[in-house]
C-alpha cells in the first residue's frame, strides 16, 4: 500500500512539475515577445524623442519678439521634421491601407465590406492620431505573427493543419502581416527622407557651431555654454576621494556637445539601417554579406551628402572660421568724424597707406574699400555710425536667399530626376504618383534605382538580362547626377573662398 501511495505521489509531483515548467516557459515566451515589441516601439520613437530634446533646447534660446532670428528658423525646421513625416505617413496609410491600424480579424472584415462612414471615420482617426500609428502597426503585426505561430504550434499534426478553418485563419494573418509590413515600410521611407536627413544635417551643423569661435548667425551659443558653478559632490565621490576629478570633468566637459555627437552617430546609423531594411523588404531574400555591403555603402554615402548640405549653408552661418575676415572687419570701424570728413572732402577716394609685410613694400588702398561700414553724415556736428557691412560682401547671397536657392535647387533637381527615370525605367513610369514622389524624395539624398532586375518573376533569362542592364544604367546615371548636384551645392562655399 505504501509503495502504491509513493508511486502515485511521485507521478503527481512529476505532473505538477511538468505543468509548472509549461506555465513558466509560456510566461517567459510571452514576456520576451512583449519586451521585444516594446523594444521595437522605443527604437521607432527614439529619433523623434531625440528631435524633441533638441527642439526644446533650441526653443529655450528663442526671443519670441524676433521671429527672423536664426534659432527660430532652426526650431521651425526641427518642428517640421518631426510632424511632417509622421503626418504624411499616416495620410498615405489612411488612403492605401485604411484598416491596417486595427487587428487582423477587424481588418479582414472591414476590408471586404465597409460603409463610406466607416471608411471616412477610420481615415480621420488615423490622420488625427498620426503620432500613434507606428506603435499600432508594430503591435498589430507582432500579435498577428504570434497568433499564426500559435495556430501552427497547437495543431502539430498535418491532418489538423490542413483544416479549412486553420488555413483560412493563417491566410488572414499572413495577409494582415503583409499589409502592416507595407504600411511600416511607407513610414520608414518617409522617416528616412523627411526626418532623419534634416535631423542629421541640423545636428552636424550645431555640433560644428559649438566649436566655431565667430559665427555670423548667433543665438545658439547658450546651448553649448559649460556650467562653471558646480553642485556639491555626492557621498560616494567624497568617500572615494574623487572630488578634484569630478570638478575637472564638470569644468572641462560639456554634456551638450556629447549629446550632439551621440545624436549625429545615432542618426547616421538609423539612416543606414533604415535604407538596408527598405532594400531587404523589396526582396524575398537578402543574404547577410549583401546587407553588410549595403550598410557600408550607406555609411559612406550619407555623410558625404550631409556634409554637402552643411557646406552649402556654412558660408552664411560662418562655420569653422569661414567668415573670420568678416568678423575682423566689423570689429574695427572708422571714427564717424573722420569718415564723414573724408567723404565730404575727397568723395571717399582718400588713400590709406600701409606697409605690406608679405611683399616688403608700401601699399595703398581707398579708405572706402577698407572701411565698408555705413555712416550717417546728415548731421555734420554729430555724425553717427549707421550699420555694419553686410555678409553679402563675402557670400554674395544672404542667408534668406540661401534658403530660397536650396529649395529651388531641390525642386528643379527632383523634376530632372523624375524625367530621367520616366525615360529609363518603365516600372517607375507606370507607378502611382505617391510612389513616384516617395521614391524621388529618397533619391534626392542617395542615388537609387527604382526596383531591381530580379523583382519580376514572370521574365525569362533574356528579360532579366535586359532589365539588369536598364537598372545598371539607371544606377550609374543617378550616381552621376548625385556627383553633379554635390558640386553645385558647394558653389556658395567656393564663391565665399574666392
Amino acid at each position: 500500500m505504501k509503495d502504491d501511495i509513493k508511486a502515485a505521489w511521485g507521478e503527481i509531483k512529476e505532473y505538477i512539475k511538468m505543468q509548472l515548467n509549461c506555465v513558466i516557459t509560456s510566461w517567459l515566451v510571452v514576456t520576451y515577445d512583449k519586451i521585444m515589441t516594446l523594444k521595437k516601439i522605443i527604437t521607432t520613437y527614439l529619433d523623434v524623442t531625440n528631435d524633441c530634446i533638441l527642439l526644446g533646447a533650441v526653443v529655450a534660446t528663442i526671443d519670441f519678439v524676433l521671429f527672423d532670428q536664426f534659432q527660430f528658423q532652426v526650431a521651425l525646421i526641427l518642428l517640421m521634421s518631426i510632424i511632417i513625416p509622421m503626418l504624411v505617413s499616416a495620410t498615405m496609410i489612411a488612403f492605401t491601407h485604411p484598416f491596417v491600424v486595427l487587428r487582423a480579424l477587424p481588418w479582414k472584415k472591414l476590408s471586404t465590406s465597409h460603409s463610406t462612414l466607416q471608411l471616412g471615420l477610420i481615415r480621420t482617426i488615423t490622420i488625427i492620431g498620426f503620432l500613434f500609428v507606428p506603435a499600432l502597426l508594430i503591435v498589430g503585426k507582432d500579435e498577428a505573427i504570434e497568433q499564426r505561430k500559435y495556430l501552427k504550434g497547437k495543431r502539430a499534426k498535418m491532418e489538423d493543419l490542413v483544416q479549412p478553418s486553420v488555413l483560412e485563419n493563417c491566410q488572414i494573418l499572413t495577409d494582415y502581416i503583409n499589409a502592416s509590413s507595407s504600411a511600416i515600410l511607407t513610414y520608414k521611407k518617409n522617416e528616412l527622407s523627411l526626418e532623419l536627413i534634416p535631423q542629421l544635417t541640423i545636428n552636424l551643423t550645431m555640433l560644428l557651431l559649438s566649436i566655431t569661435k565667430y559665427p555670423v548667425q548667433s543665438g545658439l551659443q547658450s546651448i553649448f555654454q559649460d556650467k562653471k558653478e558646480t553642485s556639491s559632490p555626492s557621498f560616494w565621490i567624497v568617500q572615494l576621494g574623487l572630488q578634484e576629478f569630478a570638478k575637472t570633468i564638470d569644468e572641462s566637459e560639456n554634456a551638450t556637445i556629447g549629446f550632439f555627437i551621440f545624436s549625429v552617430i545615432w542618426s547616421l546609423k538609423s539612416c543606414a539601417k533604415t535604407s538596408v531594411m527598405i532594400k531587404a523588404e523589396a526582396k524575398s531574400f537578402l543574404p547577410l554579406p549583401a546587407k553588410m555591403l549595403l550598410y557600408l555603402r550607406y555609411i559612406v554615402l550619407y555623410p558625404i551628402r550631409i556634409g554637402v548640405y552643411v557646406a552649402f549653408f556654412s558660408a552664411s552661418i560662418g562655420l569653422l572660421g569661414i567668415l573670420n575676415h568678416y568678423h575682423a572687419e566689423i570689429s574695427k570701424f572708422l571714427d564717424p568724424f573722420i569718415w564723414c570728413n573724408n567723404s565730404t572732402t575727397t568723395g571717399g577716394q582718400q588713400l590709406f597707406d600701409y606697409w605690406d609685410l608679405t611683399r616688403n613694400q608700401f601699399q595703398s588702398v581707398k579708405v572706402s574699400d577698407l572701411f565698408r561700414s555705413k555712416y550717417d553724415c546728415s548731421d555734420v556736428e554729430n555724425p553717427q555710425f549707421f550699420r555694419i557691412p553686410p555678409t553679402e560682401l563675402y557670400t554674395i547671397i544672404s542667408f534668406g536667399q540661401a534658403y530660397g536657392l536650396f529649395l529651388g535647387f531641390y525642386v528643379i533637381y527632383g523634376l530632372i530626376l523624375t524625367w530621367i527615370k520616366n525615360c529609363i525605367n518603365n516600372d517607375f513610369k507606370t507607378s502611382t504618383m505617391g510612389e513616384k514622389i516617395q521614391h524621388i524624395l529618397m533619391t534626392l539624398h542617395c542615388p537609387e534605382a527604382y526596383g531591381d532586375w530580379d523583382t519580376d518573376h514572370d521574365l525569362d533569362v533574356a528579360g532579366h538580362l535586359k532589365k539588369w542592364k536598364s537598372i545598371l544604367t539607371e544606377s550609374l546615371v543617378m550616381i552621376l547626377m548625385q556627383c553633379l548636384s554635390n558640386l553645385l551645392l558647394l558653389v556658395p562655399l567656393f564663391v565665399t573662398g574666392k
